[in-house]
């Protein structure tokens, strides 16, 4: 959610005349990216994969996460209808991260003139590899991918911080020396 949060305030500040040179991402999927495998093949493939005596553990968690699916959905129907009527949503719809996640998939992004920046941790799980993650063809300026160490909850961890740091000094750096001399101009 932090990206699409990053990439609109960029929006945001651009309509104020404000320079905008740089949107940096960290390991956020894009508004347009789809798995690149059908989810449940992938759950089936990943269960039958997996020795018998942790297959129960497995089938209980992928049955929460179909719980919090369905409640996600649920959320969505209801927010339609509200807003349709034009009536307050009940109190149990009212939550933040619902109403995160329905922005999430309701965004529809403006194509950003500038550079954009992707910090992509290196360890993604099956069928969310892909690069550019839904963010191609928005940055007018192209879309630089920085392949970090660690996954999405380690690569802000150490080690793997220091890494993602370098890398970052290195792109400011970049955009600082490219500010310079076209102010130079």
């Amino acid at each position: 959610m932090g990206g699409y949060v990053a990439y609109e305030i960029a929006q945001q500040m651009l309509t104020q005349n404000e320079e905008v040179p740089l949107i940096i991402l960290f390991d956020v999927h894009g508004p347009a990216f789809k798995r690149t495998e059908n989810i449940a093949l992938f759950h089936m493939r990943k269960f039958f994969d997996l020795q018998p005596e942790n297959r129960l553990k497995y089938a209980q968690a992928r049955i929460a996460g179909l719980q919090k699916r369905f409640s996600r959905r649920s959320f969505q129907v209801a927010h339609t209808i509200s807003r349709n009527l034009n009536v307050s949503l009940p109190g149990r719809f009212r939550d933040v991260r619902q109403t995160h996640l329905l922005a999430r998939h309701t965004y529809k992004p403006k194509p950003f003139a500038g550079k954009g920046v992707i910090f992509q941790a290196e360890d993604q799980p099956e069928g969310f590899d892909e690069y550019l993650k839904g963010w191609d063809g928005l940055f007018g300026n192209g879309l630089e991918i920085c392949i970090t160490p660690g996954s999405h909850k380690t690569m802000m961890h150490e080690p793997n911080i220091q890494k993602v740091a370098k890398t970052l000094i290195h792109v400011l750096e970049k955009i600082d020396i490219n500010m310079k001399m076209e102010s130079r101009v």
